[in-house]
């Protein structure tokens, strides 16, 4: 950001870990601004009538005094606002103000639990059941869990991206009851394998069958299995006909996301259209291999997901392997899943367009949010929903962990170690 607007719910004081307390007579509902001045890369803080109460080369914070407090953030003015939601948005407890050479970063601190209830309220519809709500927030917690002891070293210190990457969070005045109450009636419950937090990767319906871990290319998920999204066992395609049928016709009866309170048939099967002229210009930023003129899926998954895709042209071919680098050739930013089979249009030898057709929406690893909601609906509880997409996933307390066995019966056991947020050691 470069400039936004501040108002705190309670009285409220602005303190500074290098400097102590900046100003510690905030009053309620006040507005203050926050901008980046450019010219001498400082962050002045502004009251309504612009008067100026301090300026900040380092970070500081807006603390409400209430333990129920919270800060608003209104008219932010963004450098790049590609993907980022840009309105105003209410947070629940502290937020900090990041300097850096563009501008300045947010980072909201508030307790997990606190936070999760933003989390669940975003992740699924209003109107799911009660089990549903209780078993994303068991899988948002262990995801968040996860992030804090795997967390980047960066500037801003934060352990959660409030992005597609692990999860988004909405602001206060988005927050659901039924929400905050599965948050309050799993608190603290977590998914742990070997004693350790797991991880809990979700993604929005995958399409009757979710990916393996081991196949996704993607460090720490080798312990997350397939899983079958649907009422009737589900083992994916033996031909690629089978596929291409899947792909392509009506969704097959008994999908868990068809019996959910919201089902959404784009997410269960969708077509793209696109040009060869703008494929071609994606292709080109990497290699000119000249006018289009096949693509053809180089490898699939075991469960039929896009590993590689070959483009080839009249002057050679560029191979792109992974999720990320097929998403960015193909539909930056709005591919809805890899699962998904071609079919290409000619204008003689040279592609013309390319039609993609597929099923489900997000990676398809882990808990597909629809498949719990609908199992939720077919009455089973949130953790027969969980056991069915983390069958190797055991429930437990992180204020709790399992006490040591006693010397003598140690042995082995289902624990190695007990619930532990940072890395192993090496």
């Amino acid at each position: 950001m470069t400039r936004c607007y501040v108002i705190v719910n309670s009285p409220f004081k602005v303190t500074s870990a290098a400097y102590g307390a900046l100003r510690d007579d905030g009053r309620a509902f006040d507005q203050w601004e926050v901008e980046f001045r450019p010219e001498t890369g400082v962050i002045e803080v502004r009251d309504a009538a612009r008067n100026i109460l301090f300026v900040a080369k380092q970070p500081f914070r807006f603390e409400p005094a209430s333990p129920r407090g919270s800060v608003l953030v209104k008219s932010a003015k963004i450098l790049e606002p590609l993907g980022v939601d840009v309105g105003d948005r209410e947070e629940r407890g502290a937020v900090e103000v990041v300097p850096n050479p563009r501008g300045f970063r947010l980072v909201q601190e508030v307790p997990l639990e606190l936070y999760l209830y933003g989390v669940v309220s975003l992740a699924l519809p209003e109107g799911s059941p009660p089990e549903a709500y209780k078993a994303q927030a068991v899988a948002a917690r262990t995801a968040a869990a996860w992030s804090m002891g795997h967390r980047p070293d960066t500037l801003e210190r934060f352990d959660v991206l409030d992005d597609s990457s692990l999860q988004r969070t909405i602001g206060l005045s988005g927050e659901l009851r039924a929400a905050a109450d599965g948050v309050d009636a799993t608190a603290a419950l977590v998914l742990a394998e070997e004693g350790q937090v797991a991880r809990a990767p979700q993604h929005e319906d995958s399409g009757g069958l979710t990916e393996d871990g081991r196949e996704s290319g993607e460090p720490g998920l080798e312990r997350l299995v397939s899983a079958s999204d649907s009422v009737k066992p589900f083992e994916g395609w033996r031909t690629p006909l089978e596929l291409e049928r899947f792909a392509r016709e009506a969704p097959a009866e008994g999908l868990f996301s068809e019996a959910s309170p919201t089902p959404s048939p784009a997410a269960l099967r969708w077509v793209r259209v696109i040009g060869a002229k703008e494929l071609r210009e994606r292709v080109s930023r990497r290699k000119d291999i000249g006018a289009l003129r096949r693509v053809r899926v180089a490898s699939r998954t075991s469960t039929g997901r896009v590993k590689a895709l070959e483009i080839v042209g009249s002057r050679g071919s560029s191979l792109y392997t992974g999720r990320r680098e097929i998403e960015s050739v193909l539909s930056p930013g709005s591919l809805r899943s890899t699962l998904f089979v071609l079919q290409p249009l000619y204008d003689g030898k040279d592609l013309a367009r390319l039609l993609v057709w597929g099923a489900g929406t997000g990676s398809g690893l882990g808990m597909p949010r629809a498949g719990a909601a609908g199992q939720a609906a077919l009455g089973r509880s949130w953790k027969e929903i969980l056991k069915n997409y983390f069958p190797r996933g055991e429930v437990r307390d992180l204020d709790h962990p399992p006490a040591a066995a006693p010397a003598a019966k140690a042995g082995p056991g289902p624990y190695k170690r007990t619930l532990n947020f940072r890395r192993p050691k090496k």
